[in-house]
Parts: C-alpha cells; structure tokens; sequence
C-alpha cells in the first residue's frame, strides 16, 4: 500500500523504495502454514479495505509514480499488478493445498490396506 500512497501523495518525489523480495523468506521460515494462510488472509482483506476506503476515481488512477525498475507506472497499473500477484498466491495456495490433501488421502488408504493385511 505504500506504493499506492506515494502516488496518490502531493510529494514532488514519487519513486519507489526498492523492496527485497526475498526478505519474506527470512520471515516466514518458522510459520506453519496455517500462520502464513492467515497472515496472507488478513493482509489481504487490510489492504482492500485502504483500497475501498479511498474511493478512487478515473483520475487517481491514471496518476504516476516512479518504480525502481520499471520506471514511470499509473496508479492503474500497480493495481492491476498486484491484482495477479495476489490471485499468483492464490494459486499457489491452491496448489499446495491440494498436494497436503493427496498426501493425507493416500496415508489413509495405506494405513486402511495395511491394517486389512494385518487382519485374520
């Protein structure tokens, strides 16, 4: 959200600090995965209500700021950027949830066939 309040900011100077994305990692290295899914829920739902608490129009959109790499990007762009970001983990989310499932599904079956051997 920082980067949406430097461009919707008076300041003259509206380029981005640059962010180490491979900070999280640091971060997040003894959260289980029940912490880390409530951190990414709760962070998302934080930064839509700033989103919808600003109650942007046309032209805030189309306000610039100056990314590190990239150079000048609208208000527009950063949104729709972390738009795919998001539905990014969303998916990965997913993914990984599936995965723990067909792990936990295929326990049970071998647990299930290995106490029907077991039987007289």
């Amino acid at each position: 959200m920082a980067r949406m309040e430097i461009i919707l900011s008076d300041r003259p100077d509206k380029t981005f600090e640059g962010y180490d994305r491979f900070s999280q990692f640091k971060d997040s290295e003894d959260k289980t995965l029940n912490q880390l899914l409530m951190e990414f829920k709760t962070l998302l739902q934080k930064n839509l209500e700033i989103l919808k608490a600003k109650n942007l129009q046309e032209r805030d959109l189309l306000k610039t700021g100056i990314h590190p790499s990239f150079g000048p990007v609208t208000l527009q762009q950063l949104l729709s950027s972390w738009t795919a970001h998001d539905l990014s983990h969303i998916a990965q989310i997913t993914r990984v949830m599936h995965s723990v499932l067909t792990i936990l599904k295929t326990s049970a079956n071998l647990l299930s066939t290995s106490n029907n051997i077991n039987q007289p």
